[in-house]
């Protein structure tokens, strides 16, 4: 139980620099004699909010990072399969996207539209490489993990839950969430956490791809259309991207299954879902603590919902 006080207690800690950095981040770039431009408003929150606390959280802890991340080489056939089954899957975050567009604003695509003003690996680096290397260590790393011992399926949920929370916008956070499920079987189906970062950098890199390939439209005009504000384009691009993953899912989900054969977990992937399944390997040892004690939602984790909820209220409000 301490060590689940501990981790939710991190887990806080990094909602409250972000928020607190967020509020002071122009003081920041002052105090580094820094330009207010697209560069230091990912590099700051990816660098300085999230992997720093990361590196401190593990230091103190002294914990072993081979085992805590699950830090094992992925082979050539992984690595080819993580890829096309991340493209042929990319249709229901987009599906996702654009239902939630319906109520909810699309606070990223006039970030992705300005990076196509810089270099395009330099682009890569900040809207892929980051982002999947430090959101996948906490999310699929850190915290996962150290839910695992409750129940796959438990940790599974809680993790995808603040993965979604910490994108601090209503849009992002609900296809980040079944994202979020989707990584999570991937390093389950794998057994290394590269394979929910590789997957996390080919859906990140997707957007910056097509965004370079349309760079001959205006980026005035290219913002426009790609916001979608109106419902008549949103409920146009619900259809087609629901039509696109009905051909699209039924070929990931078959990629996935050869992953499962691959690894000898397939019995291990339906156990999560079914407890009567018997896994092929190892699974976690779930804690036999009283009812009272054996609690993986603890009071920091109430506070990171609350502030969700209302930063991200505020925010589609304001």
């Amino acid at each position: 139980m301490k060590e689940i006080i501990k981790v939710n207690r991190f887990t806080l800690t990094i909602f409250l620099i972000s928020i607190i950095g967020s509020f002071f981040y122009s003081d920041i770039l002052r105090l580094f004699n820094l330009n207010d431009d697209i560069y230091y408003r990912i590099l700051i929150p990816q660098l300085g909010f999230l992997l720093l606390p990361i590196l401190i959280f593990l230091i103190i802890n002294n914990k072993n990072l081979k085992a805590l991340l699950r830090i094992k080489p992925i082979t050539l056939y992984e690595i080819i399969s993580i890829i096309g089954f991340s493209l042929f899957i990319l249709p229901v975050g987009w599906f996702i996207n654009l239902l939630s567009q319906l109520f909810a604003t699309n606070h990223i695509e006039g970030t992705l539209v300005n990076l196509t003003e810089i270099p395009f690996f330099i682009a890569i680096l900040l809207i892929a490489v980051l982002p999947s290397i430090t959101e996948e260590i906490l999310c699929r790393g850190i915290l996962y993990n150290s839910y695992r011992k409750f129940g796959i399926l438990k940790a599974t949920l809680l993790s995808s839950l603040i993965f979604g929370m910490i994108h601090m916008n209503i849009n992002q956070f609900l296809y980040a969430i079944v994202l979020g499920f989707i990584f999570v079987l991937l390093v389950e189906v794998t057994d290394s956490i590269f394979s929910s970062i590789l997957a996390h950098f080919v859906i990140n890199t997707i957007p910056v791809l097509l965004l370079r390939a349309l760079s001959n439209i205006e980026l005035t005009e290219l913002a426009e259309t790609t916001e979608l504000t109106g419902n008549v384009e949103v409920i146009s691009g619900i259809i087609i991207t629901f039509i696109l993953l009905l051909f699209t899912a039924p070929i990931a989900l078959f990629i996935f299954y050869g992953l499962a054969k691959y690894n000898d977990r397939l019995n291990h992937i339906k156990s999560i879902f079914n407890p009567k399944i018997k896994s092929e390997v190892d699974a976690p040892e779930i804690t036999t603590f009283s009812k009272e004690k054996n609690k993986i939602v603890t009071i920091h984790i109430y506070i990171c919902i609350f502030i969700f909820a209302s930063l991200s209220i505020l925010i589609e409000f304001l």
